[in-house]
């Protein structure tokens, strides 16, 4: 996200008010920690739940395609704000069950609450910060957990550590955090107290507060930080000093812990924006930093988008210098084929270098005489007699948006290939890669979901074995289907078995006997689409010879002539959207 986009997410920057911090000045070590907490402490309580995620909305949004999404620092997840927040939880960035879970003013504080990815959130638990040794045990390119390096951890077999552009976000929450609230009843469990020690200085245990100035030093505030604690402070009252002076946390426990502080000469720090992640472009975003395409014949990649150099790794090899911004594609060997591409730009602020967050393109090898209907029509299905044995069905999560995978490769749930975004019409153009296309069967006692991969290939019939178990079998077992006034789709496998549900916390699809998210089936109703070629985005739709896209869309005929979106010819039309994606339509 640039920085234009992220004071329009934010508000501009405003000033810290006069006099704010100079009781501060004089101070060093415990009693400069002390009279920082006097300083930030006072504030305004914001209930926890509804009030957060409204407070969220404009402390924590990201604009990707000109759409606000959640900023999420534990996963890359995309979660529309005008879709609500399902599947992501209100994350504590220090765990509230380190002081019990007690709903005090900590547990309620924006300055280290964030919205977060649910399956994110569940992994990194309440383990304490750290560095990973070796290969991590988990992760999904954000968040990662694992046993950690020499000297770290507290006593801990298990560290979450963020991605290196959150790190100096999460030791200035943590530092902010150990300040404020250095006097609450934090537990003394061996498996709770790794990173403090209970006192009132220094709170945190050596070997932690050594890690977070490091991470705060390697990550410097950035416009993004910056502007978050405006917002926040906008609404509590209160700063977070850690941010606006830097350099606070190494007067209380770092190496000028015994020099006395002086505001004065830390104020106004430098603001470093890491350069952006590259951009992998004509291709589907589907996750921020996270594309894919499909190719067949030899190809070019274009990467750029960024500031400084790019470096390229190609399945899994070294990563290199990007000459030209291209990355030349061999023709694929067999359909189906993957192809890994990772980039990430390096930049130099006053004669250091930055990192961006890393981007991945997924390529998948499509032969062009082969069916595909990631690209086709589909349409909600609103009413019972829009079920049929002669149609073809997709499964989604009704709120959420997640969409049902092909295959559970002898497990027990169906998986999720991704998510999808409907338009305002309830129609779906662009489905992730590993998707499963359904038939319904029937078999005289309901209908059978048989399940085919996005190339028509038969995976198998789903068949309930016990509650929250299934398989793909050859016969499958029959479940009654009634569609609701909502368009959810009540597929039943009876009291035994349960209902076809998706489990937003740990994200599946699966029999479930109590209540969960309910589905949507979505019906082929065009196997070519509306919209074809590359850089898809699902708001870019044709009604009648009308062309509907993001406002500030330009739309082009084949001659490169510029025109309108209404009243149009039958023909193909290109649309520039204003965050640069291309879409072919058709008006027919």
């Amino acid at each position: 996200m640039t920085l234009a986009a992220a004071l329009t997410a934010f508000g501009a920057v405003a000033a810290i008010p006069e006099g704010y911090y100079d009781s501060l000045n004089g101070a060093s070590g415990a009693d400069l920690k002390e009279a920082a907490k006097k300083v930030a402490y006072t504030h305004e309580v914001v209930a926890y739940g509804d009030a957060t995620w409204e407070a969220f909305k404009t402390t924590d949004i990201r604009i990707v395609d000109g759409r606000e999404a959640w900023f999420d620092m534990y996963s890359n997840v995309i979660v529309w704000v005008a879709s609500g927040h399902a599947g992501m939880n209100i994350e504590h960035s220090v765990p509230n069950s380190w002081w019990g879970g007690i709903k005090n003013d900590a547990y309620k504080d924006l300055y280290h609450l964030n919205p977060s990815n649910a399956d994110a959130n569940n992994r990194k638990s309440n383990h304490p910060l750290g560095q990973i040794d070796g290969k991590p045990t988990w992760t999904n390119g954000i968040t990662s957990i694992g046993a950690p390096v020499a000297g770290q951890g507290g006593g801990s077999d298990i560290v979450f550590e963020p991605a290196d552009e959150y790190k100096g976000d999460f030791a200035r929450a943590y530092f902010y955090v150990f300040t404020i609230y250095d006097d609450i009843p934090w537990l003394e469990e061996t498996d709770k107290n790794y990173m403090y020690d209970g006192t009132a200085y220094p709170t945190l245990r050596p070997w932690a507060y050594d890690l977070l100035l490091q991470w705060a030093e390697a990550d410097p505030v950035d416009s993004r930080e910056q502007a978050r604690n405006e917002a926040v402070y906008a609404i509590q009252g209160n700063r977070n000093p850690f941010i606006d002076i830097p350099d606070l946390a190494d007067y209380i426990w770092g190496s000028r812990s015994e020099v006395p502080f002086s505001y004065y000469d830390v104020q106004n720090p430098t603001i470093v924006d890491r350069p952006a992640a590259p951009v992998f472009e004509n291709c589907e975003l589907v996750a921020v930093n996270t594309y894919t395409t499909r190719w067949w014949n030899a190809t070019a990649i274009h990467v750029g988008g960024t500031a400084g150099d790019v470096y390229v790794s190609v399945d899994g090899g070294d990563y290199t210098l990007c000459q030209g911004g291209i990355v030349d594609v061999p023709a694929a060997e067999a359909n189906g084929q993957q192809l890994l591409i990772s980039a990430y730009a390096v930049a130099e602020t006053d004669g250091r270098e930055y990192y961006s967050g890393l981007s991945t393109l997924t390529l998948t090898a499509k032969d062009p005489q082969l069916t595909d209907l990631t690209k086709a029509e589909w349409t909600l299905t609103a009413s019972n007699t829009e079920l049929t044995t002669e149609d073809t069905y997709i499964v989604v999560a009704a709120t959420s948006l997640a969409v049902m995978g092909d295959n559970n490769n002898g497990g027990k749930v169906m998986p999720v290939a991704g998510s999808v975004t409907p338009d305002s019409q309830g129609r779906i153009y662009s489905l992730p890669e590993g998707t499963g296309i359904v038939r319904l069967l029937d078999n005289g006692d309901g209908y059978v979901l048989q399940v085919s991969d996005i190339y028509g290939e038969l995976q198998g019939c789903i068949e309930p074995t016990a509650a929250k178990a299934l398989r793909l079998s050859e016969n499958g077992l029959a479940a009654n289907i009634n569609i609701d006034e909502d368009g959810v789709a009540v597929i039943d496998y009876g009291e035994s078995f349960g209902r076809l549900q998706y489990n937003q916390s740990s994200p599946r699809f699966v029999n479930y006997t109590s209540n969960q998210e309910g589905v949507s089936l979505y019906r082929l109703t065009d196997p070519t689409g509306h919209v074809q070629g590359f850089g898809i985005q699902p708001e870019i739709y044709v009604t009648g010879h009308d062309i509907t896209a993001p406002a500030g869309s330009i739309v082009f005929d084949l001659n490169g002539r510029r025109v309108g979106s209404t009243d149009l010819n039958p023909g193909v039309y290109v649309v520039v959207t204003p965050g640069r994606h291309h879409a072919k339509v058709i008006v027919r």
